[in-house]
């Protein structure tokens, strides 16, 4: 029989002509060999050094276990068959011994690379069986073993149903791709403070011929393994640049929509311009599409990859980093690139939040990626809990049940229409001619004596409240204004007394209250929210006292448990796990049913039906300094870049 002319083991066509002598029936047990950085070896130490290991190897194989018969397959690939019935415990322990007396370097122990053996291993086969088939079973399996972090071993029982199952995708996959089997799912991506979508990403659902749906994990690296991934990819973006026109015809906000790009399309020099093309033929700008990296692609030939996705990022397209916590191996090079998203794998801070040092490592990285100016994303979220804690580290944009799941294009129209708040709805009092809202549709009923004054602007009016006892020289504004769970609500106000405990704003919940109050005890104001059922249900946020006589912008939200609170467009506080309170009954302006009443101005006063972002709220309060006639101050101390300058 051939034997290799290295290390005197049967080559392949040896292997089959030993394999033909057995008796039909024999029971065998197969190991496959792949050895874990040997090109290494050879590109360090030279091809005899790696002549050397390898005879080493086949020693090593060659005594691993009675009846052994040892093969070298092809380069660093060797097969072991053991002759007759053994068990598991018995194969399973000679392939540990294999790998231990490998990692030791028994008979090389002139090189310092680490060196190991990937092992894929077949229990109980019968030589009936065609030897393709068997050399099928245990490539799988070691190429599992590969995957899984190497110097390990993989039995092909165990994963035979998933092996036939990737055999079976792989034989349908063009005729899936031609019957239309194929579907688009969106998952929406969402701002916690403001219940608003700031991305959907699409995903790849597969609905088989036999009824089966398919998740994209069970199928998209198998895909880019054999190459299809890349007909599937192009056949994705066209579908999704196909929904956004449909989108983008029913004139509702639009968010961008983030697809995931194989590493073999990312490695390909004329993908932006076969992207164009697509875009070209469906009117999708740019800045409506995001192409999603995963994160392993970092592990190997980093430096073409990142040059790849420079290019796309120098050409306008808007980039993301997927799944980042697998690997971590895109940390070093966010300093390179310029992602829009970094998104954070569900697996990973599933675990981490689990733990207090997990908790503050997420604090850590989402702390990096604000730094960086780039939007972190939490995928996977489906506790409220989370979603509160995430926010409090600064990542705000949210995916996972806790929202909802990925939909098909259809059901995801509906539930943008059903649930996101896309026209922000907003009712604004100027106080120039009376108290009636801008849009006519609420009127203000004045209680006692209240006057009309110019305001923060010549674009606004203001009310002059003259203070009193409780519910003395107050309006009362309907209730529909604060008809919605998350609420924004923004003012200018000039107090005249610091009367503690006055209320500027007051609303009137079934089951509890919202209240304003710029002064308290201690030099405070506060945005307070309090429930009736709780004897200890006081949800404050304190901040500074607002200015006497000198208007100051004060605004407060609320949304998905978490109130926040904002003087001069700057968030100074927030507090989380507060109740919803359903069913506004009633809201006071410039006073309250229990204090005595607010003395002095108020402008501009505004409500939203849903929670505005700290940025938005920031360029809120600065178009207010530009309008005619401005009579405030701005407030600058917090954008100074070193604020030791106020001292000189």
């Amino acid at each position: 029989m051939e034997k290799d002319y290295l290390t005197g083991a049967l080559d392949r066509h040896g292997l089959y002509e030993w394999y033909g002598s057995l008796k039909k029936y024999t029971i065998l047990q197969f190991m496959f060999l792949d050895l874990d950085n040997f090109k290494m070896v050879n590109d360090t130490y030279g091809h005899s050094t790696g002549d050397e290991l390898l005879i080493a190897v086949a020693k090593i194989l060659e005594t691993c276990m009675e009846q052994a018969t040892c093969v070298r397959l092809a380069g660093d690939e060797f097969v072991v068959v053991i002759t007759g019935r053994v068990k598991r415990e018995k194969v399973v322990a000679a392939a540990e011994s294999i790998n231990n007396r490998i990692q030791q370097k028994e008979g090389f122990s002139n090189i310092d690379t680490d060196v190991s053996a990937s092992i894929g291993i077949l229990l109980n086969q019968s030589s009936s069986e065609p030897l393709n088939e068997i050399l099928f079973k245990i490539d799988a399996a070691m190429y599992q073993a590969k995957g899984n972090g190497k110097a390990c071993y993989v039995v092909f029982n165990d994963i035979a149903d998933n092996v036939y199952n990737e055999v079976m995708m792989e034989q349908h996959q063009l005729e899936a791709l031609e019957n239309n089997e194929f579907e688009i799912y969106y998952k929406p991506v969402i701002n916690s403070q403001t219940s608003r979508l700031v991305m959907s990403e699409a995903r790849i659902i597969w609905n088989m011929a036999d009824g089966t749906k398919k998740q994209q994990e069970e199928f998209i690296h198998l895909f880019e393994r054999n190459g299809f991934i890349r007909e599937l990819n192009l056949w994705a973006f066209m579908e999704v640049c196909k929904h956004i026109s449909k989108f983008k015809k029913r004139k509702t906000v639009r968010a961008t929509v983030g697809i995931r790009i194989s590493k073999i399309l990312f490695g390909e020099k004329n993908l932006s311009e076969e992207l164009e093309v697509i875009m070209g033929i469906y009117g999708i700008e740019k800045k409506d599409v995001c192409l999603e990296a995963e994160e392993k692609i970092f592990l190997r030939g980093s430096e073409k990859m990142v040059s790849a996705i420079k290019v796309l990022q120098e050409k306008g397209f808007s980039t993301a980093v997927i799944n980042v916590g697998v690997e971590f191996t895109s940390i070093k090079y966010w300093d390179k690139l310029y992602f829009d998203y970094i998104i954070f794998d569900a697996y990973y801070l599933k675990g981490a939040l689990k733990s207090s040092r997990g908790k503050m490592v997420i604090k850590t990285l989402f702390s990096i990626g604000n730094e960086l100016n780039v939007r972190v994303v939490a995928d996977g979220i489906s506790k409220k809990e989370d979603v509160i804690f995430l926010g409090g580290c600064g990542c705000v944009a949210v995916s996972g049940e806790y929202y909802s799941k990925p939909l098909p294009a259809k059901e995801y129209n509906l539930y943008v229409d059903g649930k996101l708040a896309y026209g922000r709805k907003e009712t604004e009092f100027r106080f120039l001619n009376g108290f009636l809202s801008s849009d006519g549709e609420c009127k203000g009923i004045v209680i006692g004596n209240v006057k009309l004054e110019k305001g923060i602007s010549s674009q606004w009016g203001s009310v002059y409240f003259p203070g009193g006892h409780a519910m003395e020289n107050v309006i009362i504004i309907p209730p529909l204004v604060l008809s919605e769970p998350s609420y924004t609500i923004g003012m200018w106000l000039k107090p005249e007394l610091t009367s503690s405990w006055s209320s500027s704003i007051y609303a009137r919940y079934i089951g509890g209250f919202m209240s304003h109050s710029p002064f308290v005890i201690g030099g405070n104001s506060v945005f307070r929210i309090s429930e009736d059922s709780d004897l200890n249900g006081w949800h404050d946020v304190f901040s500074r006292q607002i200015h006497i006589n000198k208007w100051s912008f004060v605004c407060m939200t609320y949304d998905s448990g978490v109130s926040r609170y904002y003087i001069n467009g700057r968030k100074c506080g927030y507090k989380p796990d507060i109740p919803l309170l359903p069913v506004c009954k009633q809201i006071i302006a410039g006073g309250d049913p229990f204090q005595d009443s607010y003395k002095g101005y108020m402008s501009a006063l505004i409500f939203y039906d849903n929670a505005m972002s700290e940025d938005e709220i920031k360029e809120w309060y600065h178009s207010f300094l530009s309008e005619d006639g401005f009579q405030g101050e701005e407030e600058t101390f917090w954008d100074l870049e070193d604020s030791s300058t106020i001292f000189h």
